[in-house]
């Protein structure tokens, strides 16, 4: 019986949204962070190389039915696209449906999923990228997970192999690169292993896009999580650094953490400003760092690392505001508002009227925090 449909996975980088997904193992294999459980109900598999393989033949299949309905002037006769969409089973509807968007997108990008792509062996994984590049010739990068533990057990060379056959960028989630935290979430990997793993990738022509988590420690450790993650960036130079909020959700054991008083979470500004210290605390890099994901009250932070006084100086623009100032766009950015902080004014009269009104009513103190902490948990 012939393959209709291909496998996917719960999650993928932010950056990844329009990236045709390839499932090439299922679950994490370590599936032990306390702050996580995207794959606590999707036991580690390495996918066999073969099933990969089918399944980007049916990715094919249906960028061919597609690319048959596309005219010369590029639009699609999109009558005859429903027509065809409307014959499909639900799982077949989804496969269809991406890879109309990947195309219409038009960025052919491609993510390799679940949480852990590298721990596939080298030779297996230059098999499939080079199927991909067989069958899928239109697409123009490819991206993976990567755990730091993982990262540290190929060399340079192998990445170097892996690059050739085509995947150009690994997400790795570090999150610190302080031990006692690593150990305190965790993690299973050291920071000794985050650097030799992130110096491997970037001595091959691989990117390396590493994920921080600010306030992932707790407020004791808040200053030592800054520090010294910036020490492991540092001797790392990854291509690119994203920054996220730290988030404590119900029913991880980060919560559990929370609850008996273990954790001792941090503000929305104190997270703020930890990862204003881990800035400041660069030496040489020469990436990029990005706060793009909703979560963060900064998102709209970027700029190149070699740069980073201009990154502080406008950090601290918000910083130096006057407090009822920064709570009425904490407000505003955990309900949604899209805009900087420059840019309240953008918001209707009515929802400003309606932040005044609730941070009047709510004290600064642990009631506002609360209310904070409330609003991000919707968004993760």
């Amino acid at each position: 019986m012939s393959l209709t449909t291909f496998d996917l996975g719960p999650i993928r980088p932010t950056s990844e949204a329009a990236s045709l997904l390839l499932r090439v193992t299922q679950g994490c294999a370590w599936n032990n962070c306390r702050f996580c459980n995207n794959y606590r109900t999707h036991p580690f598999a390495l996918r066999p190389v073969e099933l990969i393989k089918r399944e980007i033949d049916v990715m094919a299949m249906y960028r061919d039915q597609i690319m048959q309905k596309r005219g010369p002037g590029g639009d699609f006769d999109m009558d005859a696209i429903n027509a065809e969409y409307a014959k499909l089973n639900d799982e077949e509807k989804h496969c269809y449906a991406m890879l109309f968007n990947w195309i219409q997108y038009g960025e052919y990008s491609m993510f390799l999923q679940d949480a852990d792509a590298v721990a596939i062996k080298t030779g297996e994984l230059v098999e499939i990228l080079n199927y991909v590049r067989k069958q899928l010739p239109e697409t123009t990068r490819i991206t993976s997970y990567g755990r730091p533990d993982t990262l540290a057990r190929k060399s340079a060379d192998e990445y170097k192999a892996i690059y050739e056959a085509g995947l150009g960028r690994i997400h790795a989630g570090f999150e610190t690169g302080c031990d006692e935290v690593l150990k305190r979430i965790t993690k299973g990997c050291t920071a000794e292993q985050e650097i030799q793993g992130g110096r491997n990738v970037m001595a091959s022509g691989v990117e390396l896009s590493v994920f921080l988590m600010a306030g992932i420690g707790g407020k004791r450790l808040s200053d030592k999580n800054a520090d010294e993650t910036a020490e492991v960036i540092s001797a790392v130079n990854p291509s690119f650094v994203r920054l996220r909020t730290a988030v404590v959700i119900k029913g991880t054991p980060l919560w559990d953490d929370k609850q008996a008083g273990i954790l001792d979470e941090c503000t929305d500004m104190e997270q703020l400003r930890e990862m204003r210290r881990f800035l400041a605390g660069l030496k040489g890099c020469t990436g990029r760092v990005y706060s793009d994901h909703m979560i963060n009250l900064m998102q709209e932070l970027e700029g190149p690392l070699d740069d980073v006084p201009a990154l502080l100086a406008y950090m601290d623009e918000f910083l130096n505001l006057p407090r009822a100032e920064q709570r009425r766009f904490q407000l505003a950015k955990r309900m949604g508002f899209n805009g900087t902080f420059k840019q309240m004014d953008l918001l209707s009269d009515k929802d400003k009227a309606s932040i005044d009104s609730t941070c009047a009513q709510i004290p600064d103190g642990e009631q506002w925090e609360t209310l904070m902490k409330d609003c991000l948990r919707r968004y993760i």
